[in-house]
């Protein structure tokens, strides 16, 4: 049996205080830089498959929901 020198819970817990801190200096400071992926909105051309791709998405999200949602 392998022998496992336990960490004392306090010792553990500021462990993991401490790695949710630096987790958390790596965040975006304020909401406008999350907005990243408003960048690509209308990006996609009007197409066939874009138009197949939203219908597929609306389709998984009513099932998801089960709501009906009409285009």
């Amino acid at each position: 049996m392998i022998q496992q020198n336990p960490i004392p819970l306090e010792d553990r817990v500021t462990q993991l205080e401490e790695e949710v801190s630096r987790l958390k200096q790596r965040l975006p400071k304020n909401d406008d830089q999350l907005g990243w992926l408003s960048d690509f909105i209308g990006t996609l051309p009007d197409d066939e498959m874009t138009r197949e791709a939203e219908r597929l998405g609306r389709e998984w999200r009513m099932a998801q929901t089960d709501q009906r949602i009409e285009p």
